[in-house]
């Protein structure tokens, strides 16, 4: 029988500098996909956020009226976005604001 060591020394070694490489090109590609990704929101705006605001003008029956704005990140800095008023503050609050602006 064969101590640990012979065996050690008769097996193929392997190529480590190839298995690398194509690690490397993998992480490279996934890091460029990314980077695309992150291009591509900022340049259509990417949803950082939202609040509901009371409207100071009133509505022409008097009552109060609160709408949503939608904050979106772009290259040129936040811009915000508002929905249709609501009566409520509730209703205003379950309106919608897209992922991208565009």
């Amino acid at each position: 029988m064969m101590s640990a060591r012979a065996v050690a020394r008769r097996a193929p070694r392997r190529l480590g500098g190839a298995f690398n490489v194509v690690k490397l090109s993998w992480a490279f590609v996934a890091l460029a996909l990314l980077a695309a990704a992150a291009a591509y929101g900022v340049k259509r705006g990417v949803l950082v956020g939202s609040d509901v605001y009371l409207l100071p003008e009133r509505s022409s029956n008097g009552l109060l009226l609160y709408e949503k704005r939608c904050y979106y990140l772009l290259l040129t800095g936040l811009h915000s976005a508002g929905a249709a008023p609501e009566r409520t503050r509730h209703e205003a609050s379950k309106a919608f604001c897209p992922i991208f602006q565009n």
